[in-house]
Order: structure tokens, then C-alpha cells, then sequence
């Protein structure tokens, strides 16, 4: 039997939650932005190894819009999550700073649950436009880590490229049964 993984992807609109999203189950990724209007729901099938043995679990991948505007509406959405992927994009330093307000809105909803913080459109990089650092990120991985005293991997991803788009998923799908196993806090 496997266990069903209610997974929220949180950040800023346009960060690319949605084609990281893509990316992970294999669809096809496009530069052109689309805004996600409450909720895009999608799963897959995973196969973790932790703890010696090989565990079957289902992802359930709640993307949620990132307007301001959906406020409201994201709250009725975060319900029994048992994590999240908090995504900011490099090319804009805003996103990286509205990391907490999006860490507390979910936690706010369902208490602290495992995260993976992750910088996306890496790509840019080669056309000069990235603006965050690999070091800027992991500083900001490290300092939630401290406040919540969980480990909080960093990921660096390009899901346009599909870059590291699987790596978040299977990171937090291994924290999530390790905190089921109450390995952590």
C-alpha cells in the first residue's frame, strides 16, 4: 500500500512552480508565463529508499497561485499538506525575501512540516541575469534550518532545462517519511 504525500508548492508568481511541476512529471516546459488561478493539482509515483527499504508512495502536487490576491483562497488549500516546496526564482531578489511569508502561511495552516527551498531558472545564469547566488540561497536554507531545527535541503534547479526538477521531490519525500519515523523533530 502506498502512502499518499500532499505536497504545496509556495512562491512568488512566476518563479516557474508550475514548470518545475511539469518538469517532475514529465510534460512538456515552455518559457511562456502562464499564472496558475488557484490551484493545478498533479501526481506521481515514487519509490523511496530510507531506512533500508524500498517505501511506494504517491505525490500529490498542489501548485498554488502566487498572487497576493489568492490569499484567501490558498489558505482552504494548505489542509493536511505534510510538506512543501518553497521555489524563488534567481533572477529576482524579491522572491528570495518573501521566503518566510510563504514558510508561514503554510505552517500557519498545517505547523511546521518539512520543506526544500529551491532556486530555479539556473539557466539564466548564462545570459548574465542571475542575481542570487548559490550562497545566498543555502545562507537562507541554513537559517530556517536553525529556526526550525529540521533539516531544510537547498536545491538549485533548472525546470525549464529539466535541471535538478526531480531532486526537490525525492529530497522531501525521504524528510517526510524520516519525520514520520520521528528521526526528526
Amino acid at each position: 500500500m502506498s502512502a499518499i504525500l500532499k505536497i504545496c508548492l509556495l512562491g512568488e508568481w512566476g518563479v516557474g512552480k508550475t514548470t518545475l511541476v511539469r518538469s517532475y512529471l514529465g510534460g512538456e516546459t515552455t518559457e511562456t508565463y502562464k499564472a496558475t488561478i488557484g490551484v493545478d493539482i498533479g501526481s506521481k509515483d515514487l519509490k523511496v529508499n530510507y531506512g533500508g527499504r524500498i517505501h511506494h508512495v504517491v505525490l500529490q502536487l498542489w501548485d498554488l497561485g502566487g498572487q497576493q490576491s489568492l490569499k484567501n483562497i490558498r489558505k482552504n488549500f494548505y489542509a493536511s499538506a505534510v510538506g512543501g516546496i518553497v521555489v524563488y526564482d534567481i533572477t529576482r531578489p524579491e522572491t528570495l525575501k518573501k521566503v518566510p511569508m510563504w514558510l508561514d502561511e503554510l505552517w500557519n495552516a498545517v505547523g511546521i512540516v518539512p520543506i526544500v527551498l529551491v532556486g530555479n531558472k539556473i539557466d539564466l545564469r548564462e545570459k548574465g541575469l542571475g542575481k542570487i547566488t548559490t550562497d545566498e540561497g543555502q545562507r537562507v536554507a541554513n537559517e530556517i534550518k536553525a529556526k526550525i531545527q529540521m533539516p531544510v535541503p537547498f536545491v538549485e534547479a533548472s525546470a525549464l532545462r529539466h535541471e535538478n526538477s526531480d531532486k526537490p521531490f525525492e529530497e522531501l519525500a525521504t524528510l517526510i517519511l524520516e519525520k514520520r519515523a520521528n528521526k526528526i523533530a
